[in-house]
C-alpha cells in the first residue's frame, strides 16, 4: 500500500495537475503527498476490516464442511 502511494498517488498523478491545472511542481507534490497520506491510512482500515470479515466468514464456511 505504501508503495502504491507513494509511487501511482504522488509521482504519476502530479504531472497531470501540473499541465492541467497549470500548478507548480511544488504545490502539486505538496497536496499529492497529503492526499496519499489519507488516502493510504483508509486503504489499510478497509483492507483490515475487509480480511477479518473475510476470515470469520470462511471460518464459518469451514465449520459447516
Amino acid at each position: 500500500f505504501s508503495l502504491i502511494a507513494a509511487v501511482i498517488d504522488i509521482f504519476l498523478k502530479s504531472p497531470i495537475f501540473v499541465f492541467m491545472y497549470d500548478w507548480t511542481w511544488g504545490f502539486t507534490l505538496g497536496t499529492r503527498a497529503i492526499n496519499a497520506a489519507i488516502n493510504l491510512a483508509i486503504r489499510i482500515i478497509v483492507y483490515c476490516a475487509f480480511t477479518k470479515l473475510l476470515e470469520r466468514q470462511l471460518d464459518g464456511l469451514a465449520k459447516k464442511l
